[in-house]
């Protein structure tokens, strides 16, 4: 069995990989066929409602921000309470940067603004609480 584009961090789904504007969308993205990768054991991340184990399966995207960019990222459900992780590298260990999901319902917006001198690549993680979830909804622009 094939993992799908996404199901985990080294396989992320590019967005802007010519850095120019995009507005990207991720319909109905069917959560059975992706994988829970991340474990936790404390506060996720600034943002993002604490949790304890392993939580729902996610999908990651590598965003590439413009100087002076910025990059709107939105998850929603009808099934199942989302959230958003963005990440500076693949590695869990002091790569969060922020995130969005505190308990607050099916959706959850994050803006991240690319205030350096050069392009930024960043990966964002649309992610769940739990596993009972049959489906996510992605969008992320980058103006």
């Amino acid at each position: 069995c094939v993992n799908p584009l996404g199901d985990v961090c080294t396989d992320a789904v590019p967005i802007n990989p010519g850095g120019g504007p995009v507005n990207y969308q991720d319909p109905m993205i069917d959560l059975s066929r992706l994988t829970s990768t991340i474990s936790y054991t404390s506060t996720i991340c600034s943002g993002v409602g604490t949790s304890v184990g392993t939580l729902g399966p996610e999908k990651y995207y590598k965003v590439i921000i413009p100087p002076g960019g910025t990059m709107q990222a939105m998850v929603d459900s009808t099934s199942v309470e989302p959230f958003l992780i963005l990440w500076s590298s693949c590695s869990t260990t002091n790569s969060c940067i922020a995130g969005d999901g505190t308990f607050n319902g099916n959706d959850a917006m994050l803006t991240y603004q690319n205030n350096s001198t050069v392009p930024d690549e960043v990966i964002l993680i649309a992610d769940t609480y739990d596993n009972n979830g049959t489906d996510i909804n992605v969008s992320i622009s980058v103006q």
